[in-house]
């Protein structure tokens, strides 16, 4: 094909790119090989439209996936941070009590960090299916897996808080032989040995509304278990007002 002027060139042009905007996406992407263009300047005109289309699309996508994103880890981010503040708390109103204190509460917090352990692994598998069956529409699927994780954490808490209950001094001497610390970590371990079963509930729920991008309840229920963690420790910790000392 000749073109007799520039702007008989530039018409032409308009045309071909008309045409080529007419076709499927997937046609566009492989224009060069299933549509005649023969006019080299056609041919650029053509490709860089469909080169900024395409930069422009990916844009898009890429900004919505950040927001996202975002809006399911953020919260999870949060609520881990809350989590670990949780201890903190802990840990800096049980020193003020001393240096026997402080490390039975660690010695028995280890018992949690272990069923702690237990639960990630469960409920991260967990996830990756409720995720595909949420993904999918299956419902009933996520149902049954979410009772199924819920079964086993429930069953490895109550047969750890039992065992905590039951035989604290057994897990304490693991660690410390120091009368002292074996007394405290023994009083402190069966007040918190129920709370195992607490905890296989919660990971086991919060694991689920994550699953299908409702982070941010978990995240509201952290924070209020945390603001309630600290008052009821400076309360009950230290016999504030009318509340009695109770320690660890």
């Amino acid at each position: 094909v000749s073109y007799s002027s520039p702007i008989s060139e530039i018409s032409q042009c308009i045309i071909h790119l008309k045409n080529v905007l007419a076709l499927k996406d997937c046609k566009r992407a492989h224009i060069f090989t299933t549509y005649s263009l023969k006019c080299c300047n056609c041919r650029k005109l053509v490709a860089l439209f469909y080169l900024f289309s395409y930069a422009i699309g990916v844009q898009n996508d890429f900004k919505i996936m950040s927001k996202k994103l975002l809006v399911i880890a953020l919260p999870i981010m949060l609520q881990n941070l809350i989590s670990s503040s949780l201890s903190f708390v802990d840990t800096l109103m049980i020193g003020q009590l001393g240096q026997e204190h402080i490390a039975a509460v660690g010695i028995a917090n280890q018992v949690y960090f272990l069923i702690s352990l237990f639960f990630f692994g469960i409920v991260s598998g967990t996830s990756i299916f409720l995720s595909q069956y949420y993904g999918s529409g299956e419902y009933s699927k996520m149902r049954k897996t979410m009772a199924i994780s819920f079964s086993i954490c429930l069953i490895g808490s109550v047969i750890m808080a039992l065992f905590s209950f039951f035989y604290p001094e057994f897990i304490i001497n693991f660690f410390s032989e120091d009368p002292p610390v074996v007394y405290y970590g023994v009083e402190y371990m069966k007040y918190v040995a129920f709370s195992y079963i607490f905890a296989a509930v919660s990971s086991t729920l919060s694991i689920g509304f994550r699953s299908i991008s409702k982070a941010q309840l978990p995240l509201a229920i952290t924070f209020i278990s945390l603001t309630t963690n600290a008052i009821g420790n400076y309360l009950l910790i230290f016999g504030i007002g009318p509340f009695p000392e109770l320690g660890v």
